[in-house]
């Protein structure tokens, strides 16, 4: 039969496009996680980003490592931690972190 290049196979255009997909999902989520944790680290960038706007406004507010930055957290806020006992058991307590 006739050859062609291995690049026209339909199975290795379909691997390579999985790869390809995977690539750039994983670069995109390494990007995402980076600028999370710039923003944890970085008191100027949660204020910039609305942080007053979000805690003081109508409703609930869930903010996870509120440790990192405790200063800026009204007073009134309920402080719960969540433990991992073993894989079927979680423990949440109310009171300021430790």
């Amino acid at each position: 039969g006739k050859t062609v290049p291995i690049i026209r196979h339909p199975d290795v255009r379909r691997m390579l496009m999985l790869m390809k997909s995977q690539t750039e999902a994983m670069r995109a989520l390494a990007y995402v996680v980076a600028a999370a944790q710039w923003v944890l680290e970085n008191r100027d960038a949660i204020l910039r980003l609305g942080f007053d706007d979000y805690v003081f406004g109508d409703g609930v507010s869930l903010i996870e490592w509120a440790d990192r930055h405790s200063d800026l957290i009204p007073g009134h806020a309920k402080w719960l931690s969540f433990e991992l006992k073993d894989e079927n058991t979680r423990v949440i307590r109310e009171g300021a972190p430790r």
